[in-house]
């Protein structure tokens, strides 16, 4: 301690050092002012000033000498600046050979370094000092005067060996450096999961990369965006957790690529679990990581997951012929049955369709066009196509089941289809002539059924091979009539629309053979609606057929859809002065008089008599 030094410029040289292991220090300068204090201090190792309450100015000047030939050599990582354990590192001189003074800090000289020493010995070969980096600065001692050059060897798992080297000099004992120090990258695994239409990336797939050795991933961690994600046990819930497991490392892909880091050396198989809802999965991809951390694959994609949107086309359909026309109108719900929400999917609806709302997640609901409807994003699953309801003339078709693979396809009853069709055929009435027991057919009645509020139009296409003749009225359809036959067991009529129809016989009463038949003469009035009988009355319609009834009647079997006309049978018996006509029951004759029961007296030429 140098008290009361007058105001003035100072000089503090070292004369000569300790021992020659140290190098002389460098000159240090400094001035006192008036006041005692210090300033303009130069080349000092430090200097801290006297407290401000002290009794006296000055302060404290530090010169440190440092050791010949001393230099810290640093490894650290490029992620996390952390020291990296596990790298080899060597010193070079360019110029002779390495000193057998040289000293490394916590290490002794050997002859070889192995598995058990690494991090315990140095060696040193001619014109190189190697050894193996641990957690802690290596500092490098004794080093001669000349050129140096730092640079790694080899790498530990999970980094690339760094191309970068560190020069330096010692010229008079003396290092122009203090820290030399190496930075490594870590060895990263960029795995991208993509959306094939837009080439964006997609989230929501579950993704693995699983070790096919024995690699050991205890060190290997995630990250997106630059920031690792958080290291979870289970199975990771979300796009910002991972889990490494064994020999597998599981992630939730997300909006931008994910990169897997510190990867050791060894092969991988890359794998996509779980697709996103409504996208396919891609196969898995193998790749490799060398030891010298370079990553490859045989994968023209690279380690690219890329996934195609499932798409299914709903076709509702009018069979017409050996054509199939797209129908429009029907009430079509599509449900998932595994309950999965159909939320995400995009619709396109054909044209003239449209939405139906519906509050169940699972379900989509639409009225179809005359074009197809495609439903993307569709997920894989098990699916109902119900008909709710028809359009007006068609019968509503059965539900359909399909399911939609991981891979996209669409199976309907076990086998591939390119999309799901419904058939729509168009609903069907038939109507019978039969004798009062309903179980013959009667030829030669005329019937006619009527519907002046509705257009026929479309009724007369769909019956263009059924023999019916138009009833025109003022220029207008307004019903259909025919002629009974024994070649058809009942009469069939397609696509009847929704509403009221009147059914009756017309003319007279009629022959079949040797049989001669009354016409009801009241109508029958029913309604049609979604294609079926769903009311009827009249006069005479009957809830039974009955084969002993005297005169003709209707009956209605709504099940079937079907209608009976029931006619009762004329008797005829011919007497010495009168011919007497029944209905249904044999009327005797006497030679005197003719009783007339439910029908008119005609001649015998005009019947054909029993």
């Amino acid at each position: 301690v140098l008290s009361k030094l007058p105001a003035g410029n100072y000089t503090l040289e070292e004369i000569q050092a300790p021992s020659d292991s140290y190098n002389t220090a460098e000159t240090i300068s400094f001035t006192i002012d008036e006041f005692g204090t210090i300033t303009n201090v130069k080349n000092a190792d430090s200097y801290e000033a006297t407290e401000e309450n002290a009794e006296t100015a000055g302060g404290k000047i530090t010169m440190l000498d440092t050791k010949k030939g001393e230099i810290a050599i640093s490894k650290v990582d490029a992620v996390n600046g952390k020291q990296v354990k596990g790298a080899e590192l060597t010193i070079e001189i360019s110029e002779g050979t390495i000193s057998d003074k040289v000293t490394v800090s916590g290490r002794t000289k050997a002859d070889k370094i192995t598995e058990e020493n690494k991090y315990d010995v140095y060696t040193v070969s001619g014109k190189a000092l190697t050894f193996i980096t641990g957690e802690e600065t290596v500092v490098v001692g004794n080093l001669t005067d000349g050129k140096y050059t730092l640079k790694e060897v080899s790498a530990p798992e999970g980094y690339l060996v760094t191309k970068s080297t560190v020069e330096f000099t010692v010229a008079k004992g003396k290092v122009d450096k203090t820290v030399a120090e190496l930075t490594d990258e870590a060895v990263v695994a960029a795995i991208s999961k993509k959306e094939a239409a837009g080439g964006t990336e997609l989230a929501g797939a579950k993704i693995t990369v699983t070790a096919n050795g024995d690699q050991d991933l205890t060190n290997v961690i995630v990250k997106r965006d630059g920031e690792e994600l958080e290291k979870v046990t289970g199975e990771p819930k979300n796009e910002n957790e991972y889990t490494v497991s064994g020999k597998t490392i599981t992630y939730i892909s997300g909006e931008k690529e994910t990169e897997i880091v510190y990867l050791p050396s060894g092969e991988y198989t890359l794998a996509e679990d779980t697709a996103p809802l409504g996208y396919t999965k891609d196969t898995e991809v193998v790749f490799t990581v060398g030891k010298d951390g370079t990553v490859k694959t045989e994968n023209e994609n690279g380690l690219e997951l890329t996934d195609k949107v499932i798409e299914v086309t709903i076709s509702k359909v009018e069979i017409a012929g050996e054509k199939s026309v797209e129908l429009k109108g029907a009430k079509l719900t599509l449900t998932n049955t595994d309950k999965t929400s159909l939320e995400g999917v995009e619709v396109k609806y054909g044209k003239d369709a449209e939405e139906v709302e519906t509050t169940e997640k699972n379900v989509i609901s639409f009225i179809s066009g005359t074009e197809a409807t495609v439903l993307s994003k569709l997920p894989a699953g098990n699916y109902t196509l119900e008909e709710i309801q028809a359009p007006n003339g068609y019968a509503v078709a059965e539900t359909i089941e399909f399911t939609v693979g991981e891979d996209g396809t669409v199976k309907q009853g076990g086998k591939e289809v390119d999309k799901v069709v419904m058939e729509d055929k168009h609903s069907t009435i038939s109507i019978s002539k039969n004798d009062i027991s309903g179980k013959n057919e009667v030829a030669g009645a005329t019937l006619e059924i009527r519907n002046e509020l509705i257009d026929w139009t479309n009724i007369l296409a769909a019956n263009l091979e059924n023999a019916f003749e138009q009833i025109i009225e003022e220029g207008k359809t307004v019903g259909l009539k025919w002629v009974s036959t024994k070649t058809e067991t009942a009469k069939v009529i397609n696509g009847l629309l929704d509403g009221k129809y009147t059914l009756k016989e017309t003319g007279e009463s009629f022959e079949d053979g040797d049989k001669v038949y009354s016409v009801i003469s009241s109508e029958l009035n029913f309604e049609i609606k979604g294609g079926k009988i769903v009311s009827a009355e009249g006069e005479a319609l009957k809830t039974e057929e009955n084969a002993e009834a005297e005169d003709g009647y209707y009956f209605v079997d709504k099940n079937n859809n079907h209608i009976k006309v029931n006619d009762a049978e004329i008797t005829t018996t011919v007497s010495s002065t009168s011919i007497v006509e029944t209905s249904a029951t044999e009327t005797s004759a006497t030679e005197t008089s003719a009783t007339e029961t439910s029908a008119t007296e005609t001649s015998a030429t005009e019947t054909s008599a029993t």
